[in-house]
């Protein structure tokens, strides 16, 4: 199943569901669940959802040697908000990556927890 997603490495270009389980930002959810449009090109990749709040969220992605790195950060409240999303490429599961999210407002750890990315 999972050989139809990756080719090397790589993800397709597709619909994705980005799944984030933070308890410290959850506010009686479970999980933050983001649908967006994932575009790849080669070891890099753009994920294009919607925040929250409705406003539009670009995150932007590599593979590297040792697994995939999706980040992204905009503004919130009059701070700066960084979010980091690191992890690995799967080989088996219903998810085609997963790993631990970490949450940084004006460069302090805020929250954390781990996140999963499946084909929609």
């Amino acid at each position: 199943m999972i050989a139809s997603y990756l080719h090397g490495g790589e993800i397709e270009t597709g619909t994705y569901e980005l799944k984030m389980n933070i308890p410290e930002m959850a506010e009686g959810k479970q999980d933050i669940i983001l649908t967006g449009s994932l575009k790849a090109k080669e070891k890099q990749f753009t994920f294009d959802t919607k925040g929250a709040m409705g406003n539009p969220v670009l995150m932007k992605g590599k593979i590297t040697k040792e697994g995939i790195v999706i980040w992204t950060s905009g503004e919130e409240h009059g701070g700066l908000v960084t979010f980091h999303l690191t992890g690995k490429l799967k080989e088996q599961d219903e998810s085609i990556a997963s790993g631990k999210v970490s949450i940084f407002q004006n460069h302090q750890r805020i929250a954390g927890g781990v996140w999963s990315l499946s084909k929609e």
